[in-house]
């Protein structure tokens, strides 16, 4: 089931993640200009969430890797507004995931709430 979550409650769902045990995952499905051109990597590592860059269009490589974390661990998916994000997580269902989260609004709700992240 994929659950979505606003930007403003991410790092209570981190903390929630983290008092049950699990070390939570954001993957960034945006394209390389995307991440270069506006980035929250700085704030999502300050909170405790492993961070990955695949963009949509390489994922299917990606989930013929092992290199993603487990199938049972919290893994929520960012892009620009939510639209790539949630195709990416569908992907992770079909393969199995089981706790996905869509962050709603994406890198330009991030930059609402906090400028220094830029725009495009």
């Amino acid at each position: 089931m994929i659950t979505e979550i606003s930007v403003a409650d991410l790092p209570a769902w981190v903390a929630q993640q983290r008092a049950a045990g699990q070390q939570p995952y954001l993957r960034d499905v945006r394209a390389a200009w995307e991440l270069e051109s506006a980035t929250a990597q700085a704030q999502i590592a300050q909170m405790g969430i492993v961070f990955g860059h695949t963009p949509l269009s390489q994922l299917d490589e990606l989930l013929e890797t092992d290199s993603l974390p487990p199938k049972t661990a919290p893994i929520a998916c960012l892009c620009h507004h939510g639209k790539r994000s949630m195709a990416a997580l569908m992907m992770l269902e079909q393969k199995g995931y089981t706790q996905l989260y869509n962050i709603r609004g994406g890198i330009a709700a991030c930059a609402d709430l906090l400028p220094e992240i830029g725009r495009y």
